[in-house]
């Protein structure tokens, strides 16, 4: 998110401070979704949501915050959660909060129409949260073991060579913070 919309210096990111006062008034029936275009990351969507759903239906499903993180990124990803669409008012927006940074960006660009943000501000939240979708999300909610983290960090060094070809920008700023 800093890569696309530069370093928040207060503690409490004004984006997300809008979206918390404006989300009453938003119609939440028609989110917009991802369109996808590159045959691999098709294939890529497929294998997430796949991860998604099945975190989603285990036993022992994900605590709140995480489990919205992953309905969302289904609903983004254009696929319907196994509970269906809940939204969940947004909360925290303190800036020490990272996963605070992924609920909000994935809430603002399926109603980014609504909220009338210009092009750039579009194009720049579809894009993280094709990252998001894609890569950080299913990658994150697949870490519960301490053994598969080293697989599935390679995994995602890997992913994030390829994506450099798709999105230089947002591949090289995750690959340097990770």
């Amino acid at each position: 998110m800093e890569n696309l919309f530069g370093k928040v210096k207060s503690p409490e990111n004004p984006w997300f401070k809008h979206f918390k006062d404006v989300w009453t008034d938003l119609t939440t029936d028609n989110p917009t979704t991802l369109s996808i275009r590159q045959k691999w990351l098709n294939k890529k969507k497929k294998e997430c949501k796949e991860i998604l759903q099945e975190i989603l239906r285990s036993e022992k499903p994900p605590r709140a915050d995480y489990r919205e993180m992953a309905e969302l990124t289904l609903i983004v990803l254009g696929d319907t959660p196994p509970r269906g669409i809940h939204w969940s008012r947004p909360g925290a927006i303190h800036q020490a909060r990272w996963m605070a940074r992924n609920l909000y960006s994935m809430k603002m660009f399926m109603f980014a129409e609504q909220l009338e943000y210009d092009e750039e501000t579009v194009v720049k939240l579809e894009r993280l949260n094709l990252f998001l979708g894609l890569f950080y999300t299913p990658m994150w909610m697949s870490s519960t073991l301490a053994a598969d983290a080293p697989a599935n960090y390679l995994q995602f060094m890997k992913d994030m060579m390829k994506f450099k070809r798709t999105d230089p920008e947002i591949a090289q700023g995750s690959a340097t913070k990770t």
